[in-house]
Parts: structure tokens; C-alpha cells; sequence
């Protein structure tokens, strides 16, 4: 009997595209990295991919988003099965999370508040016109509307993207103790990893959430932030008091 081989479907429930996107792989140094956006991932990319092209800056991409540039491999495009992709010991996977309630306002932040272009782009697609200015409330009742598989990368719950309950990780780090954290991940693919490439950071979608909680997240926010982003609350042992939002 013919052995079956798993699918990416298997395992993540979003386009190919996204696949490709948010699934960063490495052949040579035999990781995964399943991406989680508004969870330092501009920086995390940036050390991978300067890891994998032994530490030349000169050879990555200006943008470490740029997926068609990055020297990390996107799974779709390996002849590799999915299940040994992304359920053996054959790879080191990790991935990291964050708060819901600093990683929600960051996104809004980020994409609503400080980027003009990303604010005209997004707004129409929740329903408003995209001069409008929104508050973070009014944010929050529009993203409650749409399925997860619609919504947008920055502000789809991590329980949705990272499927940690089908995908078998070694080590989910978190935004909470990122530099313990990140340094650990980075001495498992890299045990000679320079000191200067521990120190690398990537802070231009940087919004300082974690200081900010009080004065946007009130009884109605934290409510809404709680009912949408419920299961990363529970899977990943999140306080659902905002003021404990940095532990």
C-alpha cells in the first residue's frame, strides 16, 4: 500500500499564497519559521536571512518582506513533503506570540493611525472610506465581522495563523521575553551565531503598544479584544486583565 503524503491544506487552513508568505523555511540550517505579523517579525526575518546568507548584508533585499527576494525558502516551491515540512523532527520549527491586546493595538497603530498609504488601503475593505478616521473601537467592530480567512495577516488571531494545535513546534517563543527568547531560537540554528547578529533589530513598524494599553484599551475594547481574539487567550496563556498586558 502506496504511503499517503500529506497537503499544506493539512495543516494551514489559508490561501497558497499566505502559505508562502508567513512559512519561511531553511534547507541548509533544517528550520521553520511559521511568521506572525505584528510579533517582531521584521526583525526575526532579518536575522534569518542574514543567517542564511552567512551574515552578508550586501546580498538580502533592502525590504526583508519582500518574499520573492528573501533567501529563505518558501514551502510551496520545495519538493519536500508538508508533513515532514511541518510535523517531523527533520526541522526545527518555532514561531513567537504576543499579547492580543498589545499585538491588536500595534496593528491598528501601525496600519491605521501612523501609515497614510496603509491606512487608504485597508479602511475600504472595513467599511469605511479610506480618509475616514477611525477609532480603536470602532476598528474592533469591524474586524469582529470577518471570517479569520479574511482577515488581514496583521490582525488574524495567531491561534488561526500558527495552527499550533495540527503543527508540531519545538519552541514558541514569546514577544513578552524576546530577547532570552530569540536568542535561544538563533543559538539552536546558528551555535557560533556572532554577538552582532543577537543584537540585530528592525524597529521601522515599531508603535510601543505595550505603553499605550491604558490609553486606548478601555471596558469596551478590552470586551471585543477578549471575544475575537479568544482561543490565543487560551492556547497560549494570556492574562485577560490589559493591565498585565506586558507580563
Amino acid at each position: 500500500m502506496s504511503k499517503t503524503i500529506a497537503k499544506f491544506e493539512d495543516f494551514l487552513p489559508y490561501s497558497d499564497a499566505q502559505i508562502n508568505y508567513l512559512v519561511n523555511c531553511s534547507e541548509k540550517h533544517r528550520f521553520v519559521y511559521v511568521e506572525t505579523p505584528k510579533v517582531a517579525c521584521s526583525t526575526i526575518k532579518k536575522v534569518l536571512q542574514l543567517i542564511e546568507m552567512d551574515g552578508d548584508q550586501e546580498r538580502l533585499a533592502v525590504n526583508v518582506h519582500d518574499r520573492v527576494k528573501s533567501p529563505l525558502a518558501a514551502p510551496l516551491k520545495m519538493d519536500v513533503d508538508p508533513g515532514i515540512l511541518l510535523n517531523s523532527d527533520e526541522y526545527f520549527r518555532f514561531a513567537f506570540v504576543r499579547n492580543p491586546f498589545t499585538r491588536v493595538l500595534s496593528a491598528y497603530l501601525d496600519k491605521l493611525v501612523k501609515n497614510k498609504w496603509e491606512r487608504e488601503r485597508l479602511l475600504p475593505s472595513l467599511g469605511f472610506a479610506k480618509d475616514a478616521q477611525i477609532s480603536l473601537l470602532q476598528f474592533l467592530e469591524a474586524i469582529r465581522e470577518i471570517p479569520h480567512i479574511h482577515k488581514d495577516i496583521h490582525w488574524t488571531p495567531q491561534s488561526y495563523l500558527l495552527q499550533p494545535l495540527k503543527i508540531r513546534y519545538h519552541f514558541i517563543g514569546r514577544f513578552e521575553n524576546f530577547n532570552t527568547d530569540f536568542i535561544m531560537v538563533i543559538k539552536k540554528i546558528k551555535h557560533d551565531a556572532s554577538d552582532d547578529l543577537l543584537k540585530i533589530r528592525a524597529d521601522q513598524h515599531k508603535t510601543n503598544a505595550s505603553g499605550k494599553v491604558r490609553d486606548y484599551i478601555g471596558k469596551k475594547e478590552r470586551d471585543l479584544i477578549i471575544e475575537i481574539f479568544e482561543h490565543d487567550f487560551k492556547l497560549f496563556c494570556y492574562c485577560k486583565d490589559p493591565h498585565f498586558a506586558n507580563a
